[in-house]
């Protein structure tokens, strides 16, 4: 008697760190897209290609048009991001920040640090909003229009949201002075959040919007794929009102928080920064 062989077959991904690894069946679905990790450097893969109706004016929306509470939410954290810069790279005079958002950090980074700062953004509204409220000039641009070398290329939560990340990370780096340095933010899968609720629930699993979420070894791969050398690696947290509701002037209770997570790997994003050969 023959036996019917009913076993159905999954499609397979290649894994957007490390493309040689081809990674055979899915973990678990998010939001009914099949999720794949990678067994060799534990990058979560999304079965799904990026769409650029997903990103409209409402996905642009600025959560909170109050600029105490921007500042209160981001200004430590871009600070701290401009002192590890400047000590890692004391020459830094000229700074590009792709997906500029609100523009806060291209503001923090050219009024108080004296850099000459240029942000890009794709969303009009969010140009208009850093213009008309932080009172600081974006540029409506894609990155692969814009032209010129800086000695500091940013790119805080960008490459998670690219179906060709190392395609988006050669255009950044194309963009940095030889002897420059590139800085990237992008969701830490080993931060607190995730340990608490798992990653089924982790909510940086999100795809259409997330498409891939790297681990630290698959960021580290990636760069020194384009040819530069990771200078520094550690996490970073923003801060929750909780937190700014019942800290100090001086922010005591916050630098507490956010070094204890330092320490121990757990901020929610990895910042990465890597250097280009001269």
């Amino acid at each position: 008697m023959q036996v019917q062989d009913t076993r159905i077959e999954t499609a397979s991904v290649t894994c957007a760190a490390e493309p040689d690894i081809v990674i055979d069946a899915p973990s678990f679905q998010r939001n009914g897209i099949d999720i794949y990790v990678c067994p060799s450097c534990g990058t979560y893969v999304s079965d799904c290609g990026y769409s650029s109706d997903q990103y409209d004016d409402s996905y642009y929306t600025i959560a909170s048009t109050d600029t105490a509470e921007i500042e209160g939410r981001w200004g430590f954290r871009w600070r701290y991001v401009l002192d590890q810069l400047l000590e890692l790279s004391p020459g830094t005079r000229t700074v590009l920040d792709v997906g500029a958002g609100n523009g806060l950090f291209t503001k923090i980074a050219g009024e108080e640090y004296g850099l000459d700062a240029t942000g890009i953004e794709i969303s009009a509204a969010s140009v208009d909003f850093a213009r008309d409220v932080l009172g600081v000039e974006l540029l409506v641009e894609d990155l692969a229009d814009h032209d010129g070398t800086y000695d500091c290329v940013t790119a805080f939560s960008v490459i998670e949201h690219v179906s060709d990340p190392l395609g988006m990370l050669e255009q950044l780096a194309e963009r940095v002075t030889p002897g420059g340095v590139l800085i990237l933010a992008t969701p830490n899968p080993k931060c607190i959040q995730r340990r608490i609720k798992g990653e089924k629930k982790w909510g940086m699993i999100c795809p259409p919007h997330h498409l891939n979420i790297f681990s630290r070894r698959g960021l580290e791969d990636m760069v020194g794929t384009i040819g530069l050398h990771a200078e520094s690696w550690e996490t970073i947290s923003t801060s929750v009102k909780l937190v700014r509701r019942f800290d100090t002037p001086k922010h005591h209770l916050r630098r507490a928080i956010f070094h204890a997570f330092r320490a121990g790997h757990l901020g929610a994003d990895q910042l990465l920064i890597a250097r280009k050969p001269i």
